[in-house]
Parts: C-alpha cells; structure tokens; sequence
C-alpha cells in the first residue's frame, strides 16, 4: 500500500506494482485480494478517487485541475469515473460538502470569554 500511496498519481499500470515488489502481476493480485478484497487495479483507483474527493473538500482547485493533479489527462473521463463511484459529478460533490472548503489546519483563534472565571 505505501508503494500505491507513493506513486499513484503517475502509475496506474498494476504491472509496474508488481515489478517493484519482484512479483508477478497474477501473485500480487492474489495477495491484494486475500488481504484487502480488490485487485492492485482497484486500490489504485480507490486512492485515486480519495484524493479527488479531498481536494475538492480542501481546495479551490477545479474538476480540470483535479484530473490534472490525480494524473487524468481527459477531464471529461476523470468527471465520468467519479460521478460512477460516488454517484455524483465532482461539482455536485463538492457542492453537498458546502460551498467552501474546509481548512486541513483550521487557524487558532484566541476566544472571548463568556464570562468570569472562577
């Protein structure tokens, strides 16, 4: 999984997981499914659509340039493959978490006092 998480965003291809675990693509599959019930195939994209999920919560980055930072040429392909897995189009996505995104660091705000302390 940390080999995924590294490279998902310009390897896609579950051969080049296989080749930098000295595995056969059929051994490395086998593996994935037995411990995490989908195909090298499938956790790449799962990571994938994560990603675009959290960078349409935190940013202000459009569906275009998410595609782009995901590493999907076609933005049309990219809004196509998120709408079938989360069953909305990134815009409508982004627009039922809220119309701003939320800050991953939210800023530190001193608080007023709501009355005297004991």
């Amino acid at each position: 999984m940390d080999l995924i998480e590294v490279h998902f965003r310009e390897q896609k291809n579950p051969g080049f997981y296989a080749n930098q675990l000295n595995m056969t693509l059929w051994r490395i599959n086998r593996l994935a499914r037995i411990y995490y019930q989908r195909t090298v195939y499938q956790l790449v994209q799962d990571r994938i659509h994560r990603e675009a999920e959290l960078l349409l919560r935190t940013t202000l980055m459009t569906a275009k340039e998410i595609a782009f930072e995901v590493g999907v040429c076609d933005p049309a392909y990219f809004s196509n493959c998120f709408k079938r897995v989360s069953g909305l189009t990134p815009l409508k996505y982004r627009g039922s978490e809220g119309k701003k995104p939320a800050l991953l660091f939210p800023l530190d705000l001193p608080r007023r006092a709501s009355g005297p302390e004991v």
